[in-house]
């Protein structure tokens, strides 16, 4: 392996997507005796001879670097502007598909509401949040999560932990906490959506609780985009650092830890029974404050947050 190939992981992608005098919007790569050499720099045309000599080798794949995925992608987007809506076109005609995604998204909606007493502009305000919920379910890459049958509890429980993190997410950047970062924003939301696919056999596997998503998608050889993977790395870490005497919470995100907290908070609202709606948020939020593994400041801006947040118990 060349110093260059062990500097970088590579993807491969479709030459189908150039055509003459495009312009590549990153490197592109090619192995050739087990090394991996550059074809065309990032801001080369392609030319005609460029594409008849890998028409003619039969090579109609490239490779570009990991890093580059994200710049790809966009690039590929504003080329095919219409590629998505065409493919989510064909999901429309999955009438179970629908059905699960309506499921999902209803249930958020009528058990969290947002006090209109805490916000301004309380209309605009809603409007946008859900505007930015409902294309992330709808994100293409989700239908494999939306296409399966979960258990009620686990489906339901993922439905409202991903929707108080949209909240949660723009109330931590009105307090100066985070800026508007739309991957890791798409990534977590999207972790918190297919994070526990709890099906009759992982309920017999509590051990590997946290790695159910990471599991599932490794053994059925799920495709995830960039933004996901990295949440279900973050996740794996975490867990696998549990009992490390030199656990340092700070190395993990304020994304993730937003995650884990929301996931903390719920699973002990399911737990709690009897009382009023004020009591039992009040015995949710009691473990957290001394859990060792919580941000003690998150925790903090997470009990302030929930005064804009009104649940349907």
């Amino acid at each position: 392996m060349s110093s260059h190939e062990a500097e970088n992981v590579f993807e491969k992608v479709h030459l189908g997507n150039l055509l003459p005098n495009i312009i590549a919007p990153c490197g592109l790569y090619l192995k050739f005796k087990g090394k991996v050499i550059p074809v065309l720099k990032k801001g080369s045309p392609v030319n005609l001879d460029f594409l008849n000599r890998m028409y003619s080798n039969r090579i109609y794949f490239a490779l570009i670097k990991s890093d580059d995925k994200g710049l790809w992608d966009d690039w590929i987007k504003k080329r095919f502007p219409f590629s998505q809506a065409l493919t989510w076109f064909q999901v429309q005609e999955n009438k179970e598909l629908i059905k699960q995604i309506a499921s999902f998204k209803s249930y958020a909606f009528d058990k969290i509401k947002v006090s209109s007493d805490e916000v301004s502009n309380y209309e605009n305000y809603l409007k946008e949040q859900n505007k930015i919920f409902n294309r992330f379910i709808k994100d293409i890459n989700l239908r494999w999560y939306f296409s399966k049958h979960w258990t009620e509890q686990s489906f339901f429980l993922s439905s409202k932990i991903s929707y108080i993190l949209i909240f949660f997410l723009d109330f931590l950047r009105e307090k100066g906490k985070i800026k508007k970062d739309k991957e890791n924003e798409k990534g977590v939301i999207q972790f918190a959506i297919v994070h526990n696919p709890e099906t009759e056999k992982s309920i017999m596997d509590k051990e590997k609780e946290h790695e159910r998503a990471s599991l599932y998608i490794k053994t059925n050889k799920i495709v995830v985009g960039k933004e996901l993977g990295v949440f279900l790395r973050e996740n794996y870490e975490f867990y696998k650092n549990l009992n490390n005497k030199s656990f340092d919470l700070n190395q993990f995100t304020i994304f993730y830890k937003s995650f884990s907290l929301i996931q903390e908070f719920e699973k002990n609202m399911s737990n709690i029974h009897g009382g009023n709606r004020k009591e039992r948020i009040e015995k949710s939020l009691g473990p957290l404050r001394s859990h060792e593994r919580m941000d003690e400041e998150l925790v903090t801006l997470f009990e302030d947050f929930l005064k804009r947040i009104v649940f349907k118990i």
